[in-house]
């Protein structure tokens, strides 16, 4: 079974004009071949039109031009139906027969419509990994004077030079100082998911990963450990109830307290995650999975501080959230999961 759609290039080609593609997919593998239909300006295409006026009608020789079109799609389907009774159909062997260009599909747009399937099902925190490795990719692409970086272009020598061009970046979150090796390994981590997502898609082949050969290691990093005197020193800190400070040396005790909650999850805990027999139960959001742990009679104290004698089980324990805020009324891990993205995305901005 094969699919075939129009879809419009968004990058203008030297003469500042937009190439229409029609993109099929056989087998699950999709290729863009090329038409010699070009438009001047992005909004005359509409690839959800009608009847076959993907071209709109304001446009001059539109009526032309979507003729053209469907003859290159009732072409297309012509030579699939032959190649299929032969049982050599494939998107290559496709555009063969129809003698056209077969275009490698923009690695580009594949990664930026990935990383908005992302966002677009919750992942808030993987969609902004995403961004900041397109965002990477694309400074790359202009300094390299590439009009797109395409599935084709994803090759071992252009990874070695994106290598080396992240070596040369910035740190934001450090002025005058460069990427840390572990976070450009990170980025290759990402940058490799992409490339074994495009594989199962069909818009790579697997024998052209580049990952099979190129390969980036970070350095080993220690991280130190408060020892026991340190954690007496915080516990025994006096501070002057309701400040700050305070407030801070709470939540960071009822972590510590509770095995180490990660801070977004202590964020959302609710007066409902507190059983009646001593246990705070909850969902962690990350990986989902159940934490089912006894409360310490220090833990205990330090809950004693925000009870309320009106308090709701659905009200947050820190009050760092607003009980009053449109995404509040999610309350399971399982409704959060429901929640539409823009709302989510508001949540988690809040939290962070």
């Amino acid at each position: 079974m094969a699919t075939f759609r129009f879809e419009l290039n968004g990058r203008p080609t030297r003469n500042k004009t937009y190439v229409v593609y029609l993109r099929v997919t056989v087998g699950g593998k999709r290729k863009l071949i090329k038409t010699m239909v070009e438009i001047a300006r992005p909004c005359d295409f509409n690839a959800k039109c009608k009847g076959e006026n993907w071209i709109r009608g304001g446009v001059r020789d539109a009526k032309v031009l979507n003729a053209q079109l469907a003859d290159i799609l009732a072409k297309a389907k012509e030579t699939y139906k032959e190649l299929d009774k032969e049982g050599e159909v494939t998107t290559v062997a496709l555009a063969k027969e129809m003698n056209t260009e077969v275009v490698s599909p923009s690695f580009m747009a594949f990664a930026r419509e990935r990383a908005q399937m992302i966002y677009d099902n919750g992942g808030w925190r993987n969609w902004r990994k995403y961004c900041g490795l397109i965002n990477k990719l694309d400074a790359f692409r202009k300094k390299r004077r590439m009009a797109d970086i395409t599935v084709a272009d994803m090759t071992v020598e252009l990874l070695t030079r994106f290598d080396n061009f992240l070596h040369k970046w910035e740190n934001e979150r450090e002025p005058g100082k460069l990427l840390h090796p572990n976070t450009i390994e990170v980025q290759f981590n990402i940058l490799r998911t992409l490339v074994h997502r495009a594989i199962e898609v069909g818009i790579m082949e697997a024998s052209k990963d580049p990952f099979l050969v190129f390969k980036y290691k970070g350095v080993k990093t220690v991280k130190e450990k408060l020892d026991d005197s340190e954690m007496e020193r915080i516990i025994n800190l006096e501070l002057e109830e309701g400040l700050l400070i305070w407030h801070c040396k709470n939540y960071f005790l009822f972590s510590y307290y509770c095995a180490g909650i990660r801070a977004a999850d202590l964020i959302q805990l609710r007066w409902g995650n507190v059983t009646a027999s001593g246990r705070l139960h909850y969902q962690m959001g990350k990986n989902h999975k159940e934490r089912d742990l006894l409360l310490v009679e220090q833990a205990i104290e330090i809950l004693r501080h925000y009870q309320r004698e009106d308090e709701k089980a659905t009200d947050y324990i820190f009050r760092l959230l607003s009980n009053d805020a449109e995404y509040a009324g999610y309350v399971t891990q399982a409704d959060k999961d429901r929640m539409r993205p823009e709302l989510r995305h508001k949540m988690y901005q809040d939290i962070s």
